[in-house]
């Protein structure tokens, strides 16, 4: 069985014991005279209390799972290189477009002797779209995940601080709504007291890609497709980026290389009042045994101008189009066998509180035949920005003419 990368030994010692563990040892000899199905997904706190469930699946299909969990950027190099290695793979929503000639239609599943089947009226569907490439369902939603702005309530709360920022700013001092009071707040906090003015992912991961494309979009050039590449503005460009270098030296200086669980491990010590997180990573930050009497921890959308925003983080679950043809029956009712659970999940059920399509504005990251490409080139460029190698006038002239070789080559793709 292969090994999980883990990020951290915290994190490892809590996925090793809990999902392995429970998984995988009771049955260890049943794979000798049953199918193996070969799962790849990626190690998401949903997908791992799942995990715990498989023997259902199991025992109901007569099979073995082998399932591997890996985090994202050894998923991405799994995925692309050893697609065909797997019977169902965990799918980030923007590889959709470069796998698409590697995955099995949906269409084409396995609908007869199949176990575990989909009623196509639970609340996963209404993402359906994101597993479709020009109409064609190649991968169905599994995991909804959404970025959000966390933040102690009883910080914003306090009197003094109140006072003192309206002082300051002659504005109230309330969580932010758009990219100015953002950058005032998180100035303020972080010369007026002893936390963090801002708690920023500064690993280079996925993570950062969506950071810069948040404030690519709050300074009004966002970029959501292929087309999009084509209209951006300088001005607007700079202007992200001059927000995105402000935020990140408003942070602890031992935060040069935060991964999101670094981010929770520093908001459970009291060491930031405010950032942003996926819902999906909420649940330590909702456990109050982690924090004192008069603290307390509430979520609310990114800020963005006239209403909120939230990026999505949706995992497809696909079929590998050159896998063992003699599987997917299992592998169709895997999927849908997860689904279920994942609806059932309670987890699951809290996300939905971020999703109200009348108030909230959803921005996902482009679809792009290349995007493994695209998404390399931001993060180059989120790295030079924070280590100090580029300045930000420098960093818009790089993009611009980065994006547009990389526009030639997709569009030669796309024709």
């Amino acid at each position: 069985m292969p090994s999980p990368s883990f990020l951290n030994f915290h994190t490892a010692i809590y996925c090793l014991v809990i999902p392995i563990t429970l998984t995988y040892l009771p049955r260890i000899d049943a794979a000798d005279h049953q199918p193996v199905l070969r799962v790849l997904s990626f190690y998401d706190p949903a997908i791992r209390e799942i995990a715990t469930q498989v023997y259902e699946f199991e025992n109901e299909e007569n099979c073995f799972v082998d399932w591997t969990f890996l985090y994202h950027e050894d998923l991405e190099e799994a995925v692309y290189k050893n697609i065909e290695s797997y019977d169902v793979v965990s799918i980030d929503e923007p590889w959709l477009a470069s796998l698409n000639p590697k995955l099995l239609p949906v269409a084409e599943w396995p609908k007869a002797n199949i176990t575990y089947v989909d009623d196509n009226n639970g609340w996963l569907d209404q993402y359906t779209f994101l597993g479709q490439w020009y109409s064609e369902t190649l991968a169905l939603p599994a995991v909804i995940n959404f970025y959000i702005h966390v933040y102690r309530a009883d910080v914003f709360a306090d009197p003094d601080l109140q006072q003192a920022y309206s002082s300051k700013y002659q504005a109230v001092f309330e969580p932010p709504k758009d990219l100015e009071s953002l950058l005032k707040i998180s100035e303020f906090l972080y010369e007026n007291t002893d936390y963090s003015g801002f708690a920023a992912l500064s690993h280079a991961s996925e993570g950062m890609v969506v950071d810069i494309l948040y404030f690519l979009a709050m300074a009004g050039t966002p970029i959501t497709d292929r087309e999009s590449l084509s209209t951006l503005d300088p001005d607007k460009i700079q202007q992200a980026l001059n927000a995105y270098t402000l935020i990140h030296s408003l942070r602890s200086p031992a935060s040069s290389d935060w991964t999101v669980d670094d981010i929770n491990d520093a908001f459970i010590r009291g060491e930031i009042a405010h950032t942003f997180q996926w819902t999906s990573l909420l649940n330590p930050l909702r456990d109050p045994l982690f924090f004192s009497a008069n603290a307390s921890t509430a979520f609310k959308y990114l800020p963005y101008p006239e209403h909120g925003i939230t990026v999505s983080g949706v995992w497809l679950l696909g079929l590998p189009l050159n896998a063992d043809p003699q599987k997917r029956n299992y592998a169709a009712s895997f999927v849908h066998w997860f689904r279920e659970r994942i609806e059932e999940g309670s987890l699951q059920k809290t996300q939905l509180l971020y999703d109200d399509p009348e108030n909230i504005k959803v921005l996902s990251r482009p679809q792009l035949i290349r995007y493994p490409e695209f998404s390399n080139i931001l993060r180059a460029l989120g790295v030079d920005l924070l280590e100090g190698n580029t300045s930000t006038e420098e960093g818009t002239d790089r993009l611009i003419q980065a994006l547009n070789h990389f526009l030639k080559k997709e569009n030669s793709d796309e024709s």
